[in-house]
């Protein structure tokens, strides 16, 4: 057990003097230690993971009661039992706290007017930003729940067998009654939940036992009363704006979707508990569920499936949701979590199998081509996919139990190019569904096997290239014979005797080969047509850039190389934002700290202030390291942090 150093034991010779420098020096030596323990806190390394996460625990001595967020100021305000006041940062550190000038049961924050609504059982309070009371009425009908609305700016409160609407009077400082709703309603009839819609005229949705009543608040009348909608009693009622739903959760461990007709959309089920409470994730088409099992689960109402579980250490009894700061706030007995949902991806489109090997055709840089992606499938499929709208376009099937192992697309000319394991090379018309294979080109030997490829689009004429590739879509392929087709597009082969080969379009013949890895086998390639490149990479260590001219038959020329201490593997370019300009004194002693010697590591390198230079990352599996090459050279341990 930890015991706090005693105070140092004041002398009865110590002068006024003497004893002002001890204290001080106390008070600075705990100033420092706080500091630096909230400095640590806050440098932290946090864990990025996809879905909700946890942000803050915060612990209060009472049991909190409710939680508002004023979103002018960016606080959380939480409410306890002894009717405190304590007011955290979106961060979840403590600002200040205060006590409420008088006894209540439930806060809200009005954010049209900058007030505080505050009420208990028999009244309502206006407080100002500073919680100070600007009125009081009372409530002959008694208040279960509260809710604000900001497209009216009322106030709506429900008990037992009735409805309230207020609205603001004398400069917003005060609450007036603008209707009451009993009719249809019984005293048996009490509330717990309210939710309100964001249509005009806009609806508030009453949670009471296992049915929903649903009021037309801009005109004060009950519209319907939706009874026996789950088994047992309903705990929390949401309305989603995305789906334009209305979502319940219940003591029957479900979750219940219903349209406008109260009619069901769908049934969430997966909780082994009751279902305590129920919000909508402001940022997506997210819902948030709490329940008795101990876990906060999370569900997508698009895919109309669980996507996110955690597992907490109490039960939650309350979750809301801000769409000012997209906070996720949930309520445990005397403690108050603060969340996150972090949307690192979302599902774009089902393939129905495990991804091998993906790339994307992006050339709308020259022109005005769509984004497409190609996915090979451990299906013994490929799959070409619309990248902005997710739609698969068209497949290849493959005999099974045969795999695509790499891919190239040329876009302009809706050909895919398929490598298998064995070695074998398919051409492929991508412009029907499904795709056809019109050439297949064997391996001329076993070291001779291709291993990667790439297909180089040199587009001189941008309109005409998007007007050859509308009439390849409309014919379903390229009708055009080999003879008639200028050298704008070429495929290079990487191979495992280490030489790159160009071969012909449609007859699949080499047109030219080249010496580039000795005899270690390519492992990467990268194409730069703006600036007429082609980078490989091989089990040689070694790195080398080529010019390509594309009108010719001998269309490659070596331009330089350089050394890596272990095969590189995969290419990336960089964008001139992250660049800056170094010397090649830098540059060697940089190859020569990290890389290796420079004399034997770095060929033909471009000067600073050279327009003939480019960057791209060089990414090394066996060092975790990513290196930054070309003009510049750097390495970051594991991730780079500099993007």
């Amino acid at each position: 057990m930890r015991h706090r150093s005693p105070l140092p034991e004041v002398r009865e010779e110590e002068t006024p003097l003497t004893s002002a420098r001890r204290l001080w020096a106390l008070l600075r030596g705990g100033i420092r230690a706080t500091t630096e323990k909230m400095k640590k806190e806050e440098l932290k390394a946090a864990q990025l993971t996809h879905g909700l996460q946890h942000l803050r625990h915060l612990s209060f001595p009472q049991p909190v009661r409710h939680v508002a967020y004023n979103s002018s100021t960016s606080l959380f305000v939480v409410l306890d039992a002894e009717s405190q006041l304590h007011l955290h940062k979106e961060d979840g550190w403590f600002s200040h706290g205060t006590q409420a000038p008088e006894p209540i049961a439930g806060l809200l924050y009005a954010t049209q007017v900058n007030k505080y609504v505050a009420w208990d059982q028999g009244s309502l309070q206006v407080l100002g930003p500073a919680f100070e009371v600007l009125s009081k009425v009372l409530a002959p009908h008694g208040i279960c729940c509260c809710r604000y609305s900001p497209e009216l700016n009322q106030v709506v409160t429900a008990g037992a067998g009735s409805l309230s609407i207020w609205a603001f009077r004398y400069g917003f400082s005060q609450l007036q009654c603008q209707a009451t709703v009993q009719q249809g309603l019984s005293p048996r009839d009490t509330f717990t939940r309210l939710a309100l819609d964001t249509c005009v005229p806009q609806k508030c949705f009453a949670a009471c036992g296992t049915g929903v009543a649903v009021f037309n608040i801009s005109q004060g009348e009950l519209l319907t009363f939706q009874r026996d909608l789950h088994n047992r009693a309903i705990t929390d009622i949401v309305y989603c704006e995305a789906g334009a739903c209305v979502v319940t959760a219940s003591r029957d461990t479900t979750i219940k979707v219903w349209d406008e007709k109260w009619l069901i959309q769908t049934i969430f089920v997966g909780h082994t508990g009751p279902v305590t409470a129920v919000t909508i994730y402001p940022q997506g088409p997210l819902i948030l569920s709490a329940s008795q099992d101990g876990t906060i689960r999370t569900w997508n109402l698009q895919t109309i499936d669980q996507v996110d579980e955690v597992h907490v250490a109490e039960v939650v009894e309350h979750l809301q949701t801000h769409p000012e700061g997209g906070y996720v706030v949930s309520l445990t007995g005397s403690t108050v979590d603060l969340w996150k949902v972090n949307q690192l991806y979302s599902l774009h489109t089902r393939l129905g199998a495990a991804v091998t090997r993906l790339c994307t055709i992006d050339l709308s840089a020259v022109g005005s081509f769509p984004v497409r992606a190609v996915c090979a499938c451990q299906d013994s499929t490929v799959r070409l996919v619309a990248a902005h709208t997710g739609r698969i376009l068209s497949t290849l099937l493959l005999d099974r139990p045969c795999q695509a192992v790499e891919v190239a697309y040329c876009l302009p000319k809706e050909t895919l190019f398929v490598l298998l394991e064995l070695g074998q090379l398919l051409r492929v018309n991508a412009a029907v569904n499904p795709m056809s294979v019109k050439k297949m080109v064997a391996p001329w030997s076993e070291s001779a096997r291709p291993c990667c490829l790439l297909v180089y689009s040199h587009i001189v004429d941008p309109k005409k290239a998007y007007a050859q590739w509308r009439e390849i879509v409309e014919q379903k392929g390229d009708k055009k014979s080999w003879a008639q087709l200028p050298l704008k597009y070429l495929l290079v082969l990487g191979q495992e005797d280490g030489s790159l080969c160009v071969l012909r379009w449609f007859t699949g013949r080499v047109q030219y080969q080249v010496e580039a890895h000795g005899s270690e086998r390519v492992t990467a390639l990268a194409a730069y047509p703006h600036d007429t490149w082609i980078i490989s990479a091989g089990g040689d260590r070694t790195v080398k850039v080529w010019r390509i001219f594309p009108y010719i038959d001998e269309c490659l020329t070596l331009l330089r190389s350089f050394s890596l201490p272990v095969p590189a593997w995969a290419f990336h370019p960089l964008p001139e934002a992250v660049m800056e300009p170094l010397s090649q004194a830098f540059l060697e002693e940089h190859f020569a700290a990290g890389l290796g010697s420079p004399a034997q590591g770095i060929d033909g390198l471009p000067q600073p202030g050279s327009d003939n230079c480019s960057y791209w990352w060089v990414c090394r599996a066996a060092l975790d390291r990513h290196v930054l090459s070309g003009l510049q050279a750097r390495t970051w341990p594991g991730v780079c942090t500099v993007l």
